[in-house]
């Protein structure tokens, strides 16, 4: 609070994004009393991380794969630290008529790091393939595992574009951000009997389904392209209508509050 009053930006503070560590809670009930008149009291200021939350709600799908995975990112690691069957690797890239480049491993921190390794194995099938046939290393996919590795690139694809929507700093995000997790709803609650949807939709639904995306979905309201429009459908799709309602009406309320009193000029 010293920082703040010494900056005189007490009452300038709209909102603020964190990661989702549990201090950080106790941090902005701290702050919100000391900051905000009683009209909008905090109710805008703590905007969880969005490209976090989506990174725990894929991590819970991917754990379905993990043998899978595995095998792949010890194939990548076997080229990465043996410069013999990476040239052998190339050998087999230029017969098949492939680029020779080395190809990402993940990194357990970022999912999107796991898309970026699958999709280059996928891009890259049937020089791996024959290069897999050739070492040994307890891996060797057949045709229904590669099937199942093209379907998981592409459900996860979906999921990649939205984490790298989030990620951005060039570009206004918030105001897309309904339309986008909507769609990820939509993807999940299509697939009811997966047990890799069953898995995201229980985190999807421990962040996004209580209304914490409030200070978001607000920028959505006031994008003058989509309205309340949008906030309405991704409120028709989740599974709580009491807390739905509440969220629309405090939703407009809210909006009311930040042009009547001022709050966000």
């Amino acid at each position: 609070m010293e920082k703040l009053i010494e900056y005189e930006i007490v009452g300038k503070i709209s909102t603020i994004t964190l990661d989702n560590a549990s201090n950080n809670g106790a941090a902005v009930d701290e702050f919100i009393p000391k900051l905000f008149s009683e009209e909008i009291y905090g109710n805008l200021f703590h905007v969880r991380c969005s490209a976090h939350i989506l990174n725990l709600i894929v991590k819970d799908g991917l754990k379905h794969f993990s043998v899978l995975l595995a095998g792949f990112r010890s194939f990548v690691k076997m080229l990465r630290y043996s410069p013999g069957k990476y040239q052998r690797y190339c050998q087999f890239c230029e017969m098949d008529g492939f680029e020779k480049n080395k190809i990402p491993i993940d990194v357990p921190h970022r999912w999107d790091a796991t898309y970026e390794m699958m999709k280059h194995i996928m891009k890259h099938k049937k020089p791996i393939n024959h290069m897999l046939q050739e070492v040994n290393i307890g891996f060797l996919p057949n045709e229904e595992v590669w099937e199942a590795t093209e379907n998981l690139k592409d459900f996860f694809g979906v999921f990649a574009d939205a984490t790298k929507l989030f990620s951005g700093s060039s570009y206004v995000i918030p105001s897309d951000f309904c339309l986008t997790i909507g769609h990820l709803k939509n993807l999940l609650n299509d697939n009811p009997e997966s047990p890799v949807c069953e898995k995201m939709l229980l985190k999807y639904d421990k962040y996004w389904n209580n209304m914490d995306f409030l200070p978001l979905a607000l920028a959505s309201v006031m994008d003058p392209r989509y309205k309340m429009e949008v906030l309405k459908h991704l409120l028709d799709q989740l599974d709580n209508f009491d807390s739905a309602l509440l969220v629309g009406r405090e939703a407009r309320s809210d909006v009311d509050v930040c042009f009547f009193t001022g709050s966000l000029d």
